[in-house]
C-alpha cells in the first residue's frame, strides 16, 4: 500500500487556496474523476526523501487514493474551484491503518497536482507521518496499452 501511497502524492505548482467549508460538495465514490489512459509523467517529492520521477502508462485510475481495505471514514469533495479534497481511514490487509487527506486539482486529461499527508500506523511500530508533493502530466499514447492490473512503478 506505502506504492499506491507514493503514486497517490506525486506536484509541481502551489495549491489553491483553501475553500470554504460551505463551498464543499460531496462527490459519490462513482462520480470521482479518473486521469486519462496513456503514457503519463509523475513526479513524487515525499519530506525527507529523494525526489522520484517516472513515466509510465496508466489505464485511468481515479486521482485521489481510493478507498481499500476496512475505512472507519472515506469521503472525497469538490470545492467551488474544482480542487478535491479527499480523506481516508482505512485499514488494509496487513492490519497497517492509513490516515490521508489530500489535496488535488487541475486537468485530470492533461496536468495535475496533489498535496498529501499521510500516517501509517503500524501494530508495533511508531506511526510514520509522510507529507508529499506531486504532479502528473500526460506525455500522450502508450507505446502498447497497459495490461489491466500492470505495475506502476511510482505505485
Amino acid at each position: 500500500m506505502r506504492e499506491i501511497a507514493l503514486l497517490f502524492l506525486l506536484t509541481a505548482g502551489a495549491a489553491p487556496a483553501p475553500g470554504p467549508e460551505a463551498a464543499l460538495t460531496p462527490v459519490p465514490e462513482a462520480r470521482i474523476p479518473h486521469m486519462r489512459a496513456g503514457l503519463w509523467h509523475g513526479d513524487v517529492d515525499i519530506e525527507g526523501e529523494k525526489p522520484l520521477s517516472s513515466t509510465y502508462c496508466d489505464t485511468g485510475r481515479v486521482v485521489v487514493q481510493p478507498r481499500q481495505g476496512a475505512c472507519r471514514r472515506y469521503g472525497v469533495r469538490r470545492r467551488a474551484d474544482g480542487a478535491l479534497e479527499s480523506d481516508s481511514d482505512c485499514t488494509d490487509d496487513a492490519g497497517v491503518r492509513w490516515t490521508i487527506h489530500a489535496l488535488t486539482w487541475g486537468d485530470w486529461n492533461t496536468d495535475y497536482s496533489q498535496d498529501g499527508r499521510m500516517v501509517r500506523a503500524a501494530p508495533g511500530h511508531p506511526d510514520e507521518v509522510i507529507v508529499g508533493h506531486s504532479h502528473f502530466r500526460y506525455v500522450g499514447a502508450c507505446p502498447k496499452p497497459p495490461a489491466a492490473g500492470a505495475a506502476n512503478p511510482l505505485g
